[in-house]
């Protein structure tokens, strides 16, 4: 059960990371996305993005980790928590740089 649980988590939550990923892609494409716009510097930017990635998982690993951290002998969910902000944090980083200067 662990096993499916963790696959199908893993599955949503690139998924979520792929539409960050897409919003670097649409401003490639010629629009401008508001942090670009406003004349922010990557650095800004990529937080801008990270807490977007972060914002979009947090719904489902949240709760995923508290019940995992509570259901599953011997095991906390922080893993849960590290793994979406690391995720988010690539996706944010794969964004800028699908989008280009």
């Amino acid at each position: 059960m662990r096993g499916w649980v963790g696959t199908l988590v893993g599955l949503a939550l690139a998924a979520q990371a792929a539409a960050v990923i897409a919003l670097g892609r649409v401003e490639r494409g010629g629009r401008r996305w508001l942090d670009r716009s406003v004349g922010l510097g990557q650095g800004h930017r990529w937080l801008g993005r990270c807490a977007l990635g972060m914002g979009l998982m947090s719904w489902l690993v949240v709760p995923l980790a508290i019940t995992w951290g509570l259901a599953v002998p011997g095991a906390s969910g922080w893993p849960w928590l590290f793994a979406a902000a690391a995720l988010a944090a690539l996706g944010a980083a794969a964004s800028l740089a699908v989008a280009g200067r």
